[in-house]
């Protein structure tokens, strides 16, 4: 009796073994095919050619094209799970973690990215996973940087923490999606600069509202253009 226990839990860790290197295989074979062609070549059948799995594999363990993309994504990604590395300041934490990201945009995982967010146009259901997946659990641990920043007094108060985010991260997508030139540490620096002096607190975060009408001139001090003089000449009676 014990000895058939044993042998059904080793016949259940080699079935074990043999799934996650199938499963590897198949993320690695997906990933790889939108590397060489893009997107719109993953399909199941080129996956399976690829990778060695069979069809019936890949269709039980993912639903759909965008969520085998999505997990291939995930199985790649240069990034370590998303978790805020405190270091004692909010701001550097942030612009540590905006480099680390836009470095690994910056090689073939940014491609990579870009062309299955392209397929988005046309499958609806890649944004939200991605959404849900991958930029969610990233984006709510920036979101407790900036809180923690505030509660330490090193952020204002009453920052818009989603524009703020919207403010540092859009503009790196915008140029991975656009093919607007490198990503490289010097505009990150800049970028992050920009953003973390809006929001620190004192003077360089300090930015004062101004009036709607701020700029313009009061109606009393309004510059009327001058009345001409009319200069009257007296005739001379005297002849010449």
């Amino acid at each position: 009796m014990e000895r058939n226990v044993a042998s059904a839990a080793r016949v259940a860790a080699r079935g074990r073994k043999r799934s996650e290197s199938s499963r590897k295989a198949i993320l690695r074979a997906a990933y790889d095919l939108i590397a060489s062609d893009g997107y719109r070549a993953l399909t199941f059948e080129a996956v399976a050619a690829r990778s060695g799995a069979g069809r019936p594999t890949i269709y039980r363990w993912w639903p759909s094209k965008a969520a085998l993309a999505i997990d291939a994504l995930l199985s790649e990604t240069p990034w370590a799970e998303a978790r805020h590395e405190h270091s004692g300041s909010a701001a550097r934490d942030i612009r540590d973690a905006v480099h680390r990201m836009a470095k690994g945009l910056s090689g073939a995982y940014g491609k990579v990215l870009a062309s299955v967010l392209a397929g988005a146009r046309d499958d609806p259901e890649i944004l939200a996973m991605y959404k849900d997946r991958i930029a969610g659990p990233r984006r709510a641990v920036a979101i407790n940087c900036l809180r923690y920043g505030i509660e330490t007094g090193e952020f204002r108060p009453d920052i818009d923490m989603e524009a703020a985010l919207d403010a540092l991260l859009l503009p790196i997508f915008v140029k991975l999606m656009m093919g607007l030139g490198p990503i490289s540490a010097e505009w990150i620096d800049r970028l992050a600069g920009l953003v973390l002096d809006a929001v620190a607190a004192g003077p360089k975060g300090s930015r004062p509202s101004l009036p709607s009408d701020a700029g313009a001139l009061p109606a009393d001090n309004v510059a009327r253009p001058r009345a001409r003089r009319k200069v009257s000449r007296k005739r001379s009676s005297r002849a010449p």
